[in-house]
């Protein structure tokens, strides 16, 4: 029925839905004493409760500076333009106190100051979300303040300021296989939805992959790409909108033809 965890034979969290996961923060009197008493209880759904041995452990001082393990989107990441969620993680539980929009900052392409519409924590405070309203095309700058951001002890991140840069597009689906692939198949697209004759089309994946068009004629609205592409079998694409390749993707072969 549900799962205790004791400190000191005190209660200090309960878990009522399997699997029974419990966590808890040392508190400093604990550590200034040098060692705490932890049990768990069980309850079963007939009231029985068992008790488990008792296991004392040794409080210490944390001393050690939490570190950024993380962002999504990932520093120069080029994202779509419905994009809202900004998630930073780090390598331990964090002073939510000091994961506040003055500490961690996004600015726009003009580099005034967005202000998040909602913040969470996650993870036991290691990730904290920013939402925002949605943001104009072109590169943003987010910023984490090292020497204010700390974790639960009180240590900060320290060293220079951490700056993690990532564009928004106009595109508005894109190819999420990690490998080569076909255009015709919607496992390799955003939400398993092949791009239709709305969609600005971004492929753009770590590593060299190939994009193979094989079958009739797709219109999509543009396409943005950083990898070859291969127009096969007299297929063709009709893109009426943006049409832009990496100037350094000397490989990509348009076979049979596109139009704009």
């Amino acid at each position: 029925r549900n799962v205790e965890l004791l400190a000191d034979g005190v209660v200090i969290q309960n878990d009522v839905a399997f699997p029974f996961e419990l966590s808890a923060v040392a508190l400093e009197n604990a550590a200034n004493n040098g060692t705490i008493t932890l049990q768990v209880r069980a309850t079963d759904t007939g009231g029985n409760s068992a008790l488990s041995n008792p296991l004392t452990v040794e409080i210490i001082a944390d001393t050690f500076a939490p570190t950024l393990v993380g962002t999504n989107p990932g520093d120069e990441e080029r994202i779509l333009r419905n994009f809202r969620i900004m998630q930073v993680s780090f390598s331990e539980s964090m002073d939510t106190a000091t994961l506040i929009p003055g500490n961690l900052t996004l600015k726009d392409p003009g580099g005034n100051t967005i202000d998040p519409i909602d913040i969470q924590l996650r993870a036991d405070d290691r990730i904290v979300q920013f939402t925002y309203s949605q943001l104009i095309p072109g590169r943003h700058a987010f910023s984490i303040d090292s020497s204010e951001v700390k974790d639960r002890a009180g240590n900060a991140i320290g060293g220079a300021n951490l700056v993690r840069h990532f564009t928004v597009l106009e595109a508005t689906t894109k190819w999420v296989s990690q490998s080569s692939g076909f255009w015709n198949d919607p496992s390799n697209w955003l939400n398993d939805q092949i791009p239709g004759p709305s969609d600005i089309v971004l492929i753009d994946v770590p590593g060299n992959i190939t994009v193979t068009h094989r079958i009739g004629e797709t219109t999509i609205a543009g396409l943005i790409s950083t990898e070859t592409l291969v127009l096969s079998g007299g297929s063709t694409w009709n893109i009426p909108g943006p049409f832009q390749l990496d100037k350094d993707r000397k490989s990509t072969r348009l076979n049979s033809s596109h139009h704009q």
